[in-house]
């Protein structure tokens, strides 16, 4: 079971200054509550399938997360095009994980030491930034952006003490620059730097167990990535051609196999590669056939190459790998309406990881009403084929895995909406908060 609460609220300040001046002030607080107990029931059985034993299993993980973030954004514009804005941003966030595994000899429950421990992560984070952008002439616009940040990060656990005590300070430019060829043509091309910062459940050490040689497990010493992308568009009409080189050191791995020889165990983890390369080109071509039949599809070439250690041994994967969807929707009639998504994917390499290829196929059917409601029927992996098959080859590390992983199953539902009240009304401010990125690092 995985049982999880949340609290939050937002305060936001808008004031306007001058005609086109605009200052806004948020201040969030967000609360998780992570409860996840487990127990397990294993029974081994002999080659005729002859009970040997029985064994009882128990873990447990509690992890409350406290977050606290203000923000202030200045934006304004001037005449002849130019737009420019400015912010600065305090992020305080913290847990205490409290995980546990306990296995019942003599109807007595004895802790697992290597699954049993306490751990306490204090995160600061301070960011500025300052945005311009404005345009050249009629047909070319410029953009570009500078954040700074800086990061005070404290992660001690009972066992180990001091796991992470890290500070840093990142620069993080942008450039774009976008040009109108004609009415059918134009063209991007923008470069960025980006950091991708581990989420707070990875660094919340768990042991979800597969059975009693084989889990899952956190860690507690990842570190953020940081990226560099270079990225083009070409559009021509409705159809867009885009291409995109990143390169990224420690970049974030899940779910990758590690083996302890000595005792038989295999543990799934998120680590830090060495760096990663990725060279992609994706078209995208939406066709129309007639006013009721609408096709989106898109192609995606993707060339990876990822370095990490294992043991001190280098271990490098490199792979291409394409990926083809298509969303068919067909308007039956003003009421009707009907939509067909699939994709399928070629195999492809995840850290230290091979994948097999994959695909699924999902389908929709809606009605509309007159008084504004709809009805709609989904059928989610009608195939049931979502499942993610791979896994490592480190024959001169002594081992080599396979495995199988089906997170997704065929899904039936029916739902019902409709708005209420008047729909005259003015709609409400426009308006976000200060910690968008924060909540995308609980998942």
């Amino acid at each position: 079971m995985n049982q999880w609460q949340h609290f939050m609220s937002n305060i936001n300040l808008e004031q306007k200054i001058g005609d086109a001046g605009k200052l806004n002030f948020n201040l969030d607080y967000l609360l998780y509550d992570d409860n996840n107990p487990n127990n397990y029931l294993t029974n081994f059985l002999d080659a005729d399938d002859q009970l040997l034993k029985t064994e009882q299993t128990r873990s447990s993980k509690f992890t409350p997360i406290n977050i606290k973030v203000g923000q202030v954004d200045y934006s304004n514009s001037f005449d002849g095009g130019l737009n420019y804005s400015a912010g600065f941003k305090i992020a305080k966030s913290e847990f205490t994980n409290t995980v546990s595994a306990e296995t019942l000899n003599d109807n007595v429950w004895e802790f697992e030491d290597q699954f049993t421990n306490k751990s306490d992560l204090k995160e600061n984070i301070i960011a500025g930034f300052a945005t311009v952008d404005f345009k050249i002439n009629e047909n070319n616009t410029f953009k570009a952006g500078l954040r700074y940040e800086y990061t005070d990060s404290k992660l001690n656990t009972d066992k180990e003490g001091s796991v992470v005590d890290r500070q840093f300070g990142q620069f993080f430019p942008s450039i774009f620059y976008s040009r109108k060829i004609n009415d059918a043509q134009s063209f991007n091309l923008s470069y960025s730097r980006r950091i991708t910062r581990p989420t707070f459940n990875d660094m919340a050490p768990f042991a979800i167990f597969l059975d009693p040689n084989t889990f899952f497990f956190g860690n507690a010493s990842l570190q953020p990535a940081t990226a560099n992308n270079i990225k083009a568009d070409y559009r021509l009409n409705s159809y867009m051609l885009s291409i995109q080189y990143s390169r990224e050191d420690s970049t974030i791995a899940r779910f990758q196999d590690r083996v302890n020889l000595s005792s038989n165990q295999q543990a799934y983890e998120p680590i830090n590669l060495s760096n990663s390369e990725n060279i992609s080109a994706n078209l995208s071509i939406p066709i129309y056939i007639g006013n009721n039949w609408t096709m989106q599809n898109n192609i995606l070439v993707l060339y990876s190459q990822a370095e990490s250690y294992y043991d001190d041994v280098l271990v490098k994967l490199s792979n291409t790998n394409y990926n083809i969807s298509t969303t068919q929707t067909l308007l039956l009639n003003n009421d009707y309406s009907i939509e067909l998504n699939a994709f399928y994917n070629s195999p492809s390499i995840s850290g230290r990881s091979k994948n097999e290829s994959f695909y699924a196929v999902n389908f929709g059917a809606q009605k509309r009403f007159k008084d504004g409601s709809s009805l709609r029927f989904n059928v989610r992996d009608i195939f049931d084929s979502l499942e993610f098959r791979g896994g490592t080859d480190l024959s001169d590390q002594g081992f080599v895995t396979d495995g199988v992983f089906d997170f997704v199953n065929r899904t039936f539902s029916i739902s019902y909406s409709r708005s209420f009240g008047n729909s005259k009304l003015k709609a409400s401010r426009d308006r976000v908060t200060g910690s968008e990125d924060e909540r995308k690092r609980v998942n």
